[in-house]
């Protein structure tokens, strides 16, 4: 589905049947090809075209662990199994190699705004890697609780870690930066414009400064213990949620 979010309300405007269930989609930098992954099976599509370039099947893969690099010419596919990250060719999909981990992955594979470095959660703690060589150079310590969020502008990728603080990291060396403390219930939904962060709390999404403190607070009638699908607009500073509750499914679209 191809949904224009500049109209007033957001339009859907067109529909591409791809004979494939979509558990997870990633778009390449210039917006013309999105990559869609199923449980064994991951596919390019010709937004404009609608149609499927390249598809290849791969065993195992997680379901919300697909990550374009910035260039827009490698698609990385995190496993839930111990072997790493499968990188393939943007266009056609073959494969250009395994970055091997010694540990199962939690969440996507994230890079640094030139590419040059990636990272990755696993239990012993985010994992920087040489995109260049395919190879891990270090572990940055520290015992995690879920996956990687990169911001939009990929100069930085949070975890929360197992005391319930947030972890930042800076992509650009892959050096700790600070933690700030979330809600106790709370659970990390996307990074946005500014270090501000987006929060799962309760029945609300709390954006948080990177101080910690709430900027705005926002109710999100979504079943209990499910993590709502969430998008931020960078430019129009607005956020997309897939909501579910009362009869109210959806998309919701609020103004920050």
């Amino acid at each position: 589905m191809v949904v224009d979010v500049g109209a007033s309300p957001p339009t859907v405007r067109r529909t591409i049947p791809l004979g494939m269930e979509v558990r997870h989609l990633a778009l390449s930098p210039d917006g013309a090809t999105a990559y869609v992954l199923s449980a064994d099976r991951v596919a390019a599509v010709d937004l404009a075209a609608g149609r499927v370039t390249a598809s290849e099947r791969i065993p195992g893969v997680r379901t919300d662990a697909l990550t374009v690099a910035p260039d827009g010419r490698r698609v990385y596919v995190a496993s839930f199994t111990i072997g790493g990250i499968d990188v393939l060719d943007a266009t056609s999909l073959a494969g250009l190699g395994t970055i091997p981990l010694t540990e199962s992955t939690e969440g996507a594979f994230l890079t640094s705004v030139d590419g040059r470095l990636g990272f990755v959660s696993t239990f012993s703690g985010v994992v920087v890697v040489d995109t260049t060589t395919l190879t891990p150079v270090r572990t940055i310590a520290v015992r995690t609780v879920g996956g990687l969020l990169g911001s939009a502008d990929r100069s930085r990728v949070y975890v929360r870690d197992s005391r319930g603080r947030l972890v930042e990291v800076d992509t650009a060396t892959g050096a700790f930066v600070g933690s700030l403390v979330l809600p106790p219930d709370g659970r990390l939904l996307a990074a946005g414009p500014g270090g501000a962060v987006y929060v799962l709390s309760g029945d609300a999404l709390r954006v948080l400064d990177p101080d910690g403190r709430v900027r705005t607070t926002v109710p999100v009638a979504w079943p209990s213990g499910a993590v709502p699908p969430l998008v931020v607009d960078q430019h129009q500073r607005r956020v997309f949620v897939a909501t579910d509750g009362d009869g109210a499914a959806g998309v919701r679209v609020i103004s920050l």
